[in-house]
């Protein structure tokens, strides 16, 4: 079965390099360009994993997390969220993980390391 993600990024530049590098894999891929956009999408959908932005208008992605979060609790699926952030925030790693998300990445990564981090995360225990 081929595994669900969903890219959350408003500059839609990233968004599509993203998506490509996770199609590249065999990924199905899905977009969002804001956090409500996505959260309509997750509750919509099952996603195993979501890489998101943090900088993001209308609902940033650590609200987008914490939401994301709030509303799998009492349900037996938990998404995988990665932050995928050009941020530069000097504690923007601890909020990311703070809020929910597994992992954190900078936009300045290669793609073989976004490719070798979602892997990881999607390997069965």
């Amino acid at each position: 079965m081929t595994k669900k993600i969903l890219v959350v990024d408003d500059e839609s530049l990233c968004r599509s390099a993203t998506s490509l590098a996770m199609q590249m894999i065999g990924y199905r891929v899905d977009q969002a360009a804001n956090g409500l956009d996505a959260l309509k999408r997750f509750i919509s959908e099952q996603y195993d994993v979501i890489l998101m932005d943090c900088d993001m208008p209308i609902l940033n992605g650590i609200e987008c997390t914490q939401k994301i979060r709030e509303y799998e609790t009492g349900t037996a699926s938990r998404a995988v969220i990665i932050a995928l952030t050009g941020s530069l925030a000097e504690d923007i790693e601890e909020r990311c993980l703070r809020s929910g998300m597994d992992a954190y990445l900078n936009k300045s990564c290669s793609t073989e390391e976004l490719q070798q981090v979602v892997q990881k995360w999607l390997v069965p225990l």
